[in-house]
């Protein structure tokens, strides 16, 4: 910042200035509470500290849903899986019932789902553990 051809006094006003780093700012420096000097202005501050405020809350947010997935991806390891019956009979069914079944199941209208998304927002781990531990 400071340059050979500058002087004290143009050094010095210039030091009591915001040192917002993105433009020019001719606000005065805020003081804290000690008495030194803060780095910026009290808007600048402000903002900065908003900023901050939006970030912390979207971390702490994002740790505990991962730690509400994590909780409970560590019960649904804990169940046992049930065994299958050797029973070889076969169900009857009702060709309504394979009607409705391939209209469930097998409709080749309906759009595939997909996402690019790589992470699961609150609500799809909820109705994943509600599912699973049902």
């Amino acid at each position: 910042m400071s340059t050979p051809h500058m002087s004290k006094s143009t050094m010095r006003a210039t030091i009591q200035f915001c040192q917002y780093a993105y433009k020019t700012c001719h606000n005065p420096r805020t003081r804290k509470n000690d008495g030194d000097i803060h780095k910026l202005c009290v808007y600048h501050r402000d903002w900065a500290n908003g900023v901050q405020k939006i970030y912390a809350s979207k971390r702490r947010q994002r740790l505990r849903e991962q730690k509400h997935c994590s909780g409970t991806t560590s019960n649904v390891a804990a169940l046992k899986p049930l065994p299958l019956s050797n029973d070889k009979q076969s169900t009857p069914m009702d060709p309504m019932d394979m009607f409705v079944l391939g209209k469930l199941f097998l409709d080749d209208g309906m759009e595939p789902v997909q996402t690019t998304s790589t992470e699961w927002s609150s609500e799809e781990c909820f109705a994943l553990c509600q599912l699973l531990l049902a």
